[in-house]
């Protein structure tokens, strides 16, 4: 009866350690680190060309800056409010590309929010990075706006829980791509006028 009793316990605190774990899985799926001061070094495979590397500077209103670090004669990026510029002379000038307001960013989470429910073969587990250890934070999900697109992520998280490294593989019929990123929280950052 006993052993019984034990092997019940054990199947409910996996089961409880599960449920923490895909729970926590889909809250860094769809919400990611909260909105503070970030520096981000990106590197992007795309379909096994050479890795691309940017700088992904982001105030605490989320607005951002990508400037082209590998090669450096990439395009850089910016979003202030609603408006995504592009510069092609390392941000001397700046050009409007496109607008996005907040209904416009609100859909494009509510459709990671329903792609989240196709997450599976989620894990969470310890890993050690340069000597660091941090929670390792892993699973899969079906990106169909991207082709049927399978995603694999890994989120390494410090003990107050902010992602400081992440990992993504995607697999979709007409391409591959691969980002890893270097997340950093700081002071302050400071965009430029476009």
């Amino acid at each position: 009866m006993i052993r019984h009793a034990t092997a019940a316990l054990l199947l409910l605190a996996s089961s409880a350690q599960a449920d923490d774990c895909d729970a926590l899985f889909l809250r860094l799926l769809v919400d990611g680190n909260p909105e503070v001061p970030v520096v981000i070094e990106a590197t992007q495979s795309f379909n096994g060309a050479p890795p691309t590397v940017t700088r992904h500077s982001a105030d605490s209103t989320g607005d951002w800056l990508s400037e082209a670090v590998e090669p450096p004669t990439l395009p850089w990026s910016m979003q202030r409010g609603d408006v995504m510029y592009m510069s092609s002379d390392g941000g001397q000038s700046w050009s409007e590309i496109n607008r996005f307001t907040q209904a416009q960013r609100d859909a494009a989470q509510d459709v990671l929010r329903t792609e989240a429910e196709t997450r599976h073969d989620v894990a969470c587990s310890t890993d050690i990075r340069d000597g660091v250890s941090y929670q390792l934070v892993e699973g899969r999900y079906i990106a169909n706006t991207q082709q049927d697109a399978q995603m694999f992520l890994r989120y390494w998280l410090e003990d107050d829980g902010w992602i400081a490294f992440h990992d993504m593989q995607v697999r979709a019929a007409a391409y591959d791509l691969d980002v890893t990123q270097v997340l950093q929280r700081v002071e302050r950052v400071d965009l430029p006028t476009p």
